[in-house]
């Protein structure tokens, strides 16, 4: 009698897994595909002008000091635009800056969408330019275009608290994102916005978040380029093109289990930063796929003090893994708690596929930079490379205390090979624990 060649486990989780992958094409909510923003006809505006119901509120520039020998010269821009229109949002809009000099040449530009902006709602977009050398930048023009208008059901959407400000050693702004509704967001785009004591727009930045949980909140930190003395940032989160809203466990077959983040900590020493959190997943046929991971450091008063962020490329059927990293931070100021968020991608049918092993972990000491060994074992037949290592490090309560990471280039084929990772934490750990993990970049040969 030939032998099945799906058990009856593995067959019932596959029709359970097309079925929900199909049930998801059609209702999962994602926002409207927009056209590419180059081909979006655009009108140039002074401030005050509309284009439609887009208004262009406020705009300026500040432009770096560079050495004459530098080849170009940071500009740091940013505008303020608004829907007019008190009951429809906006959609399917772009924008053009550039920089010109005197003689109304132009010296460098940059484009981009305006994917959303809600009815009533006022949104800031910043930004960088290169400009060639050391000239100056005389003046920025902003064109727009006019969008779309659309009913939406609600109108709360991404806030922002605890903005912080911090010119050294190098101009920063942190703050806090919070996600309002109960579906996660992904490929944020977060402008600053700087003015001076004259409220005049002298600055500008931007960075991305990769996601923000359903009803969740993340820390931020974004680059500035400025010419002038800061008195405050505003921060504005939007959409980008590459934005999509998922619901929590989105992709989860039925009769799967959600993906599990367990204990979490941190230590710190001066200025240096450790963190850890354990993660396990749950199934015996399934594997976890593009896990995003998300760590803020906060002070006494809720402000950001450091992010992290990355992405796992897998977690086997029942694995557990330890995730650490290490951070220099700007200052020595205390850090009073980290939070870690997590957003696993998708989940895929796996027979079972044995995890990298780390073991034998011994704390070091060392006076210059603790750190921990163990042994690493490869379980496959090919040598692996690019290999992701984490330290835990916990108290005597079993608390974690610290953290650390560093890569492994390989690990031979069914063989063993040391593994030493940094290690922060906020005093001597009475354990710690190695693991070793693939990467994007990891390959079996």
């Amino acid at each position: 009698m030939k032998k099945p060649l799906l058990s009856k486990e593995y067959f019932w989780l596959l029709v359970a897994f097309i079925l929900v992958l199909t049930i998801a094409n059609v209702v999962t909510p994602m926002l409207r595909p927009m056209a590419e923003h180059e081909a979006i006809p655009l009108t140039e505006l002074a401030p005050g002008q509309a284009n439609g119901a887009l208004q262009l509120i406020a705009q300026g520039f500040g432009q770096e000091e560079s050495a004459e020998a530098a080849s170009t010269t940071r500009v740091g821009y940013a505008f303020l635009v608004r829907n007019n229109d008190p009951e429809r949002a906006l959609q399917s809009s772009a924008y053009r800056v550039m920089a010109q000099d005197a003689a109304n040449n132009v010296l460098a530009s940059d484009d981009g969408p305006i994917v959303f902006i809600l009815p009533g709602q006022t949104l800031g977009i910043g930004g960088t330019l290169f400009v060639p050398g050391a000239q100056q930048v005389a003046k920025l023009v902003v064109q727009l275009g006019a969008g779309e208008l659309t009913k939406v059901r609600s109108s709360p959407f991404l806030s922002v608290e605890h903005v912080r400000y911090d010119a050294a050693p190098s101009a920063t702004v942190s703050g806090v994102i919070h996600n309002p509704f109960e579906r996660n967001i992904t490929d944020l785009r977060i402008s600053a916005v700087a003015y001076d004591a004259d409220d005049r727009i002298v600055g500008g930045g931007f960075s991305y978040l990769a996601f923000i949980p359903a009803s969740g909140s993340l820390g931020v930190i974004t680059s500035l380029n400025r010419a002038a003395e800061i008195a405050r940032v505003e921060l504005y989160p939007s959409l980008s093109s590459q934005s999509a809203v998922t619901w929590p466990d989105e992709g989860l077959p039925p009769g799967g289990r959600p993906l599990t983040r367990g204990a979490y900590g941190f230590g710190q020493r001066g200025t240096q930063l450790g963190y850890a959190f354990l993660l396990e997943n749950p199934n015996e046929a399934l594997v976890v796929r593009e896990i995003h991971y998300h760590v803020t450091a906060y002070n006494a008063m809720g402000e950001v003090l450091a992010t992290d962020d990355g992405r796992l490329d897998v977690l086997l059927p029942g694995e557990k893994l330890g995730v650490g990293g290490n951070l220099l931070l700007d200052h020595e100021e205390p850090i009073r708690q980290v939070e870690v968020a997590i957003l696993p991608s998708k989940y895929q049918l796996s027979a079972g596929i044995p995890p990298f092993r780390v073991v034998d972990a011994v704390y070091h000491d060392d006076v210059v930079q603790p750190y921990a060994t163990g042994r690493l074992t490869n379980p496959y037949t090919q040598n692996a490379t690019h290999l992701r290592l984490s330290a835990v490090a916990y108290n005597a309560s079993g608390e974690i205390i610290g953290g650390g990471y560093a890569p492994l280039e390989s690990a031979p084929a069914q063989g063993e090979v040391t593994a030493e990772v940094p290690v922060v934490s906020s005093e001597v750990p009475a354990r710690v624990e190695l693991y070793a993990t693939r990467t994007t970049l990891t390959k079996m040969e």
